[in-house]
């Protein structure tokens, strides 16, 4: 059993260690509740387990596209 969860570590990492690094979340609990959690505490997307390589290449390519839209303003 993990020390803590994912929601837990994004939590963490956001708002206890400020880092600003992009968070896709990666989980198999597919309610909106748990989604809004992980956006609220940070991540930038949620995707769904089983996770396709079309899926997450997707995720990553947008979560680029952000930040280097938030650097050129």
């Amino acid at each position: 059993m993990p020390k803590m969860s994912g929601l837990e570590a994004t939590k963490h990492l956001k708002q206890e260690h400020h880092i600003e690094s992009a968070i896709i979340a990666c989980t198999a609990d597919t309610t909106e509740e748990a989604t809004q959690a992980f956006l609220a505490y940070g991540a930038c997307e949620v995707i769904y387990k089983p996770i396709k390589k079309e899926q997450l290449s997707a995720a990553i390519q947008r979560a680029l596209n952000k930040d280097k839209t938030e650097k050129a303003s």
